[in-house]
């Protein structure tokens, strides 16, 4: 579900999980925050249910009143983590070679540069934030402006499936880290520069909604382009 909320560039409570199935179709969406409707005659009595009809008039219902966001759990962030690579990597599957580093219209970024950006977040951002945790009592952060690396940095003319590698390589040490050496510090405190008193679970939160917002800009690009 968190893979495909990535492809979609939607937050959990933007989006809506109909199935018959409450063990693999109900539970695990309700477990990331999604609102849920058992479509069954006789529903279970924890979901809203009914036929497709009802389903309907459920759906409409959710459009005129959304669901409020539910809490970034540590359970959650780590899902869309995984969620998001898996998306980008299933947006990137079929993408013809000639396409990776063309932008889909002047002054926006080509897929590599946003893999680029992707990449450079993870490794100089979130990864730097996580092994601060490690060895300080109370980290400070600075803002960091980082779309502001890609003209220096030259991701225009970097290697798209290389920095997708790269990309790939540094989540998996992210979500180590999370699994393991900090696995119990998710409210470990911290001090940044714009959002004052903070903890590892905010911050990686955050990191979470920014990466959604340039999945959401990948898309665009990679639809685009085709």
């Amino acid at each position: 579900f968190a893979e495909i909320l990535g492809h979609l560039g939607l937050k959990a409570h933007q989006a809506a999980m109909i199935g018959n199935d409450p063990a693999n179709d109900l539970a695990p969406a309700r477990r990331l925050g999604l609102p849920t409707f058992h479509l069954h005659p006789q529903p279970e009595a924890d979901y809203p249910g009914g036929d497709l009809e009802q389903a309907a008039a459920w759906v409409k219902a959710q459009a005129a009143q959304p669901a409020d966001p539910m809490e970034p759990t540590p359970a959650r962030l780590l899902a869309h983590l995984r969620g998001h690579l898996a998306a980008c990597l299933g947006m990137l599957q079929d993408l013809p070679a000639e396409r990776w580093n063309q932008p889909p219209e002047p002054g926006s970024w080509s897929p590599t540069e946003i893999l680029c950006h992707l990449r450079d977040v993870e490794r100089e951002v979130n990864l730097h934030r996580l092994r601060a945790f490690l060895s300080h009592q109370r980290p400070f952060f600075s803002a960091v402006d980082s779309d502001a690396w890609a003209k220096p940095r030259g991701y225009a003319c970097q290697s798209g499936p290389i920095a997708l590698q790269d990309f790939c390589q540094a989540r998996k040490e992210t979500l180590h880290l999370l699994e393991n050496e900090l696995s119990q510090a998710w409210e470990h405190p911290a001090q940044h520069a714009i959002l004052g008193p903070t903890n590892l679970r905010e911050l990686i939160s955050i990191a979470v909604d920014h990466e959604l917002l340039h999945l959401q800009q990948l898309r665009a690009a990679i639809e685009a382009l085709r």
